[in-house]
């Protein structure tokens, strides 16, 4: 749905914590207006994305 996680830039921690944690990555989804299947969809996938690049290193700092 093009809408930007917001919170989740430069923090690490909170990546890695709600990578492979549907109901938290849900909560979070509903406290930034995002209900939709989708839009969750959207949010989990930005996640799984971004803890790949903490994985690696390539997060930004």
């Amino acid at each position: 749905d093009g809408q930007d996680v917001a919170g989740l830039t430069n923090y690490k921690d909170t990546i890695t914590r709600l990578h492979g944690n549907p109901a938290a990555i849900t909560a979070l989804a509903g406290q930034l207006g995002i209900t939709t299947p989708l839009g969750i969809a959207a949010v989990t996938a930005r996640i799984a994305n971004a803890n790949a690049q903490v994985i690696s290193g390539t997060y930004p700092v």
